[in-house]
């Protein structure tokens, strides 16, 4: 396990998911309407802290573009990690 610190990486990890999960809501034939993130940290102790997680509502969708990043360019990945 590895905690990503970039804003880039980060976007790259929710990108993968959101094809992921809007994939799966195809195959179901299913829409989302809520998008649900946790994170949590590789190393917990060092980090200081066990994680986060957040959550919104969105319209009902089983696409990729509306699950990514790029779609919501005013959610911003929070980097609270010092650098290396």
């Amino acid at each position: 396990m590895c905690d990503y610190t970039q804003a880039k990486e980060i976007k790259v990890v929710f990108s993968e998911i959101a094809d992921q999960v809007a994939g799966r809501l195809r195959h179901h034939q299913v829409q989302g309407e809520v998008v649900s993130v946790g994170i949590d940290y590789a190393d917990a102790e060092e980090a200081g802290t066990s994680g986060f997680g957040m959550q919104m509502k969105i319209d009902p969708t089983n696409h990729t573009d509306d699950l990514s990043p790029k779609k919501r360019p005013h959610v911003q990945p929070y980097n609270s990690c010092p650098d290396h």
